[in-house]
């Protein structure tokens, strides 16, 4: 992934014998490496098994629901 930054400067070449003066702008590109966003849930075995409904289905339900959120 890159991106350019917004130039802080511009710099305008004086134009010869008429022409429009040419201005070059100069940027900064930043290159940044891909990282994953993700969370890594801890469930005691013990709770797995009291529990009457699957808890791994229930905590993905739950992770989209709130990825929805902080995308709206």
């Amino acid at each position: 992934m890159w991106y350019d930054r917004d130039p802080q400067f511009s710099a305008v070449t004086l134009s010869q014998q008429g022409a429009v003066p040419v201005e070059e702008i100069y940027g900064e590109r930043v290159q940044l490496a891909p990282f994953a966003v993700v969370q890594l849930i801890r469930i005691p075995v013990l709770e797995v098994a009291v529990r009457r409904f699957n808890i791994l289905d229930r905590e993905q339900v739950r992770a989209r629901a709130e990825m929805i959120k902080v995308v709206s």
